[in-house]
């Protein structure tokens, strides 16, 4: 239905990527998904973007942020 793997959404869960608004329902060990916010989210479109990059930045980025800054 997302196109999203299992991996990223335990990741999302956890908290290491950016969560959809998805509401998470926890029933002892099991985490499951409202459906009706995960197909309000599919229908609207929305695209989840990663806050930010792991590792060090290149030194285009670096230049870059520093150029919108100034």
């Amino acid at each position: 239905m997302t196109n999203m793997s299992q991996g990223w959404w335990r990741a999302a869960v956890a908290g290491r990527k950016p969560m959809p608004p998805v509401r998470v329902i926890r029933i002892g060990t099991a985490v499951r998904l409202h459906l009706g916010d995960l197909l309000a989210w599919i229908d609207n479109g929305e695209v989840v973007r990663q806050s930010r990059k792991r590792g060090r930045p290149r030194k285009s980025e670096v230049m870059a942020r520093r150029r919108q800054i100034a």
